[in-house]
């Protein structure tokens, strides 16, 4: 994935903090989704989402 609906990345130059803010939440969603199949919807841990960012990205 490279960016969310209406986000560019972080990492970009310049980006505002509304942009940032936009793409932490895109990607938290996304890594929190791809957890699912494995965990559930609810029941994982703080660092196994943590460790499904960089997969995300």
């Amino acid at each position: 994935m490279t960016s969310g609906p209406g986000c560019s990345p972080a990492r970009s130059p310049g980006a505002p903090n509304r942009r940032r803010r936009c793409w932490a939440a895109f990607v938290h969603a996304v890594s929190g989704q791809r957890l699912v199949p494995r965990h559930g919807r609810i029941g994982f841990l703080a660092r196994e989402l943590l460790d499904e960012l960089p997969h995300t990205v």
